[in-house]
């Protein structure tokens, strides 16, 4: 989604009278969408290759096992430097404390090796980058806010291939139920977040699921976990908040897989993965708070 359109998303947000202030996960969002935005935007993105992205397919591989990506580990750790400092200018980082902390990180220290594996293995990189950058630290706030941003630099690079498997898998036959990946075609990481989209030709609409790490979004299945695929009714469920009825947590109580989901119908907007990620919070929020029982899922 290009820069005008995700500010109408975000513009909606700000417009909404459902009780709840949305301004404060707005703003959040802003600050790290632009942080974002300034990385990228010096970034040569790397080429999408259709033919390789159809190996990868039938080869059920990732895209990126089969791409051969490479980039120049100085100018990563260079790139990791100027996300933090666009991370604490626009105020995605505001605690004096937490601000000195990330300071103190010495990119340098992120080996070339591991540098490596974010355009292969993303979920290797992040295990070994928070190894290589942490080594002295063990607070698991600096963790949490050094994945984000880690997650971010990874985005930077891989968006554009993001995009375009996602416009790929959009033209794409419809396949088997046993054939749709639980993970990300792309970078075979997890889903972040899933979205009922609108459809004409479907009276209940259609399934995303969408990748974080690397901006693709593929097709699912409406009544299947999107960790461990199980497709039992009685074991599946929305729960919601009355708050927020676009958002909603579809929950697994087989393996206890908690997946937010966007219901496009009830946005009365475009749909921006990455403005809904952090929409998504107040859901995730009020969930944490109650103990999930079967009888709570709907």
């Amino acid at each position: 989604m290009n820069k005008h359109l995700r500010q109408q998303v975000i513009n909606a947000y700000l417009s909404r009278k459902d009780g709840f202030d949305w301004s404060g996960l707005m703003r959040y969002a802003q600050a790290i969408l632009s942080s974002r935005d300034e990385i990228e935007e010096n970034i040569t993105p790397p080429e999408f290759d259709v033919g390789k992205a159809k190996q990868a397919q039938k080869e059920r591989r990732t895209y990126l096992e089969v791409a051969n990506i490479r980039i120049d580990p100085k100018e990563f750790r260079a790139n990791c430097a100027k996300m933090l400092d666009a991370y604490i200018r626009n105020g995605v980082l505001h605690d004096p404390e937490q601000v000195e902390t990330m300071k103190g990180i010495k990119w340098d220290d992120l080996t070339d090796r591991t540098i490596s594996m974010a355009v292969v293995d993303p979920d290797e990189f992040f295990s070994l980058a928070l190894l290589d950058l942490s080594k002295e630290k063990s607070d698991r706030a600096f963790k949490v806010v050094l994945a984000g941003l880690l997650i971010s630099i990874v985005r930077s690079y891989l968006n554009s291939i993001g995009q375009a498997m996602t416009e790929l898998l959009s033209h794409t036959d419809e396949v088997a139920s046993s054939n749709k990946s639980l993970t990300c075609p792309v970078c075979g990481t997890a889903a972040t977040i899933s979205a009922v989209k609108e459809n004409a030709e479907a009276r209940m609409g259609t399934k995303e699921l969408f990748c974080a790490c690397c901006g693709t979004a593929w097709p699912f299945e409406r009544v299947r976990c999107g960790f461990c695929g199980q497709t039992n009714p009685d074991k599946l469920g929305y729960l919601c908040a009355d708050e927020d009825r676009s958002h909603s947590l579809y929950v697994c109580t087989e393996c206890g897989g908690v997946l937010p989901t966007v219901f496009q119908s009830a946005l009365k907007a475009p749909l921006d993965y990455d403005v809904e990620m952090v929409a998504s919070g107040l859901v995730q929020t009020l969930y944490k708070r109650t103990t999930l029982g079967k009888d709570e899922v709907q």
